[in-house]
């Protein structure tokens, strides 16, 4: 069960949590990059899914 997305940034092969922010929609997270773009343009950072295992 997906219940939201999460900011991960990528270094190298490895995607780590930027932040403990959960994002209810991945429209939400992506709005999230792009304003993060300005800040930080030479990181990549990707949104992932966060799992709740029932």
């Amino acid at each position: 069960m997906t219940i939201g997305f999460t900011l991960l940034l990528i270094i190298n092969t490895q995607a780590l949590p930027i932040n403990n922010t959960i994002y209810p929609t991945q429209s939400q997270c992506e709005h999230q990059i792009d304003a993060m773009k300005d800040i930080q343009p030479k990181y990549e950072i990707v949104c992932g899914e966060v799992r709740r295992n029932t």
